[in-house]
């Protein structure tokens, strides 16, 4: 196979991986509450990244964007998916992420962002008030405004991250952050119970 082949191949099995979490999510979620699939990422996915890369890079701002960006946002995110009639509508509110990363740039990272950039954004967020107004319905909106956090705080995050991270060694920090997150969302566990009963 050509490397141009394999380049397509990779993309093409990223694309359906990527793209089936989110149903797979929402089958999960018919057995074990948000919060406990939140857990059981985190911890599974800790391990076997501490298996295959062996290192840990420690430290409070590893732990902080750990809290952010697995505790926080895969928490609100699995919550979305259940909060909503289509994981499809969840996967759009949480790729809201860009609009909030752009908004945030000049202020945290110092760079410009371009009227093109911009007009993007304005785009976008007309089309999330259009998908507020399909359902009008509390649950609906309340399962819209949770996927909106999810991307705040998954905006938050890369931000943070490029501040403070993206220089060091990405898979030690990784494998930390992830193994770091899962005593946080198991402090929320009775809370996701508590939203999976009801």
């Amino acid at each position: 196979m050509s490397g141009s082949y394999r380049g397509y191949a990779a993309v093409t099995a990223t694309v359906l991986i990527w793209g089936s979490a989110y149903p797979l999510i929402y089958i999960a979620e018919r057995f074990v509450s948000p919060v406990a699939l939140t857990a059981l990422r985190a911890a599974i996915g800790g391990a076997f990244l501490a298996a295959v890369y062996r290192r840990l890079q420690a430290g409070w701002r590893e732990l902080i964007g750990g809290v952010i960006n697995i505790a926080g946002m895969v928490s609100l995110l699995n919550l979305a998916v259940i909060m909503v009639p289509n994981p499809s509508i969840a996967a759009v509110l949480i790729y809201t992420q860009p609009l909030f990363t752009a908004l945030m740039t000049p202020f945290a990272l110092g760079r410009r962002v371009t009227a093109l950039q911009y007009a993007g954004v304005a785009v976008g967020a007309a089309g999330v008030v259009v998908m507020a107004l399909e359902g009008l319905k509390p649950s609906y909106l309340t399962g819209m405004a949770i996927g909106l956090a999810a991307g705040l705080v998954w905006a938050i995050g890369t931000v943070y991250y490029e501040k403070y991270l993206a220089r060091g060694d990405v898979p030690g920090e990784t494998t930390f952050m992830t193994l770091s997150a899962t005593p946080f969302v198991l402090a929320l566990w009775p809370l996701g119970m508590r939203l999976f009963i009801e």
